[in-house]
């Protein structure tokens, strides 16, 4: 049997500026928001430390420069996404790629009520919950959790959706660095992973997790609602 790949590290996609939360991010990045007393990305970093992995990059675009603490104090890398307002989430793999290996890409905006990060994962996998109550992708599968797409036809309907957190192989980072210049930067980077997974009969399949467990705080009243919460 096939051992678990162990994790070598981890890229937080930090680049955007998160518009939908408006005046919010005005002068501040979305993942340094700090709803409960603390960023969203310090909360991130912890949950990866506390699991042991210590090499973490964060790809930053917008206002970068206030992400330069986080080096000392966490003793991440910073890596600049020099096209961070052009195009999909692609282009911050992109600026990463020759950091790429068996690694974890987790949004930057995200709360995790629980950490339900890994050291280790049979194979590079999307992170999927099976809740009708949100809008985001449906990632559809077949009977062995094959991913077979992702769908944003199937908003509103019952299935399993796609979270923030992904886990490759190096086999699939390796064709990333390959073939980067065969993707679109308007492309999302879960289809090209998808894409390679195809090519090269790459296991890409998902880890469902409990409801509610990751969830993102995409407009100034749920934003709001969530910091006056106990």
């Amino acid at each position: 049997m096939k051992s678990n790949y162990q994790v070598k590290n981890a890229i937080i996609l930090a680049a955007g500026r998160g518009s939908r939360l408006k005046h919010l991010t005005s002068n501040t990045p979305k993942p340094l928001l700090a709803p409960k007393g603390i960023p969203f990305i310090e909360a991130i970093i912890n949950n990866l430390k506390e699991k042991g992995i210590n090499e973490v990059y964060v790809v930053v675009g917008y206002l970068k420069e206030q992400f330069r603490y986080l080096e000392e104090k966490f003793g991440v890398k910073l890596i600049e996404n020099k096209i961070w307002n052009k195009g999909n989430n692609i282009t911050s793999i992109y600026a990463a790629s020759h950091v790429l290996d068996n690694t974890l890409i987790i949004n930057g905006d995200i709360i995790m009520k629980e950490n339900v990060i890994q050291t280790q994962y049979p194979y590079s996998l999307t992170y999927a919950e099976s809740n009708e109550d949100i809008d985001e992708w449906i990632v559809e599968i077949d009977k062995d959790e094959q991913v077979l797409n992702f769908n944003k036809e199937g908003l509103g309907k019952k299935g399993l959706y796609q979270r923030e957190i992904i886990f490759i192989t190096r086999e699939i980072a390796q064709e990333i660095e390959k073939q980067k210049e065969n993707f679109d930067i308007e492309e999302y980077q879960e289809y090209m992973m998808l894409t390679i997974s195809k090519q090269k009969g790459i296991p890409f399949k998902v880890m469902e997790i409990p409801k509610n467990t990751i969830f993102d705080l995409d407009t100034v009243e749920e934003f709001e609602d969530y910091s006056k919460s106990a």
